[in-house]
């Protein structure tokens, strides 16, 4: 496990899992299991609602290639979920 960072405005943190395997082989495990995520391991955002202040109640996912791992990034879009009403 790690963490990450998304870059945006405010920064969004993330929590890693660490794999051995490329992109293209993790991305493609994960999906089989269900994950929301891209194939080359770019950016992906699964909204589930979205409202007057913004996007949320969702998943952001990422995975990439560095120093000789591949780490699956993940985190919940939770911006603006502040604003809206239960």
């Amino acid at each position: 496990m790690t963490d990450g960072f998304f870059e945006r405005s405010h920064g969004v943190d993330a929590t890693g899992i660490r794999f051995a395997e490329p992109v293209e082989t993790v991305a493609r495990k994960l999906s089989a299991q269900g994950f929301v995520v891209n194939a080359d391991g770019s950016e992906r955002r699964q909204i589930d609602k979205r409202g007057q202040y913004g996007d949320f109640d969702g998943v952001l996912t990422r995975i990439e290639r560095k120093d000789g791992e591949t780490i699956f990034f993940c985190n919940e879009i939770f911006w603006a979920s502040y604003g809206e009403g239960t």
